[in-house]
């Protein structure tokens, strides 16, 4: 069976850094189901000020033109701080069989130690490290990292989880928190930001200069 791939993140807001490398991997890897999971209240960085409800709403918006592309909210929907171990834990229950690929980009993926239950994430899941032009690679590996990292993304396919493959992918210079500031100044539509989306924003007046998130 086909994989499902998962990417978390704020989506503070959805831009097309957060879609385009994506489309990257479905390309590449043939995963034709990427599901979306913006965070409620993230476990490892502070909480956005833009309501949850809000940045589940523009990740709505900014998926509807890509079929791929699945807004999920079971981390919306769940009390307390959103850790992925318990959603890959979920995903699995509902897809036992089914192969589940955690995407990532290098940053992030350097960090996972500092993640709570990190070790788990490879018993639950594949990793996808998205490889960005310009992101160093350690010289010397852990041995988790490299017992694990395969060259050939069939294994993907093959294995449930325990795998991690690095996949290049484009270069999108966007930041979100260059966008939140751009528009807390009065730019309605800045470049990088999905039409709907940006629409959505003026509409609910998100990010006014009294309220824009670190």
């Amino acid at each position: 069976m086909k994989p499902i791939g998962v990417f978390g993140g704020t989506f503070d807001p959805i831009h097309i850094g957060h879609i385009y490398p994506i489309l990257d991997v479905c390309e590449i890897t043939g995963i034709d189901e990427v599901r979306y999971i913006p965070n409620a209240r993230p476990g490892h960085r502070p909480t956005p000020r833009t309501d949850p409800n809000h940045r589940w709403n523009m990740t709505v918006l900014a998926l509807e033109d890509y079929p791929q592309l699945v807004a999920d909210d079971r981390e919306i929907k769940r009390p307390g701080k959103s850790f992925m171990v318990p959603t890959l834990r979920s995903l699995r229950t509902e897809n036992p069989f089914r192969p589940l690929c955690l995407i990532l980009g290098m940053d992030a993926f350097l960090q996972i130690r500092n993640w709570y239950w990190w070790a788990d994430v490879l018993r639950l899941s594949n990793i996808i490290v998205m490889n960005r032009p310009g992101a160093k690679i350690p010289n010397v590996l852990p041995v988790w990292w490299e017992q694990a990292l395969q060259t050939q993304n069939r294994i993907l396919y093959e294995r449930l989880a325990g795998n991690i493959v690095h996949v290049d992918v484009s270069f999108i210079d966007v930041s979100a928190t260059r966008l939140r500031v751009s528009m807390s100044r009065g730019d309605e539509s800045p470049e990088g930001l999905p039409e709907s989306v940006a629409q959505y924003i003026a509409q609910h007046q998100i990010y006014t200069a009294q309220g824009v998130a670190a």
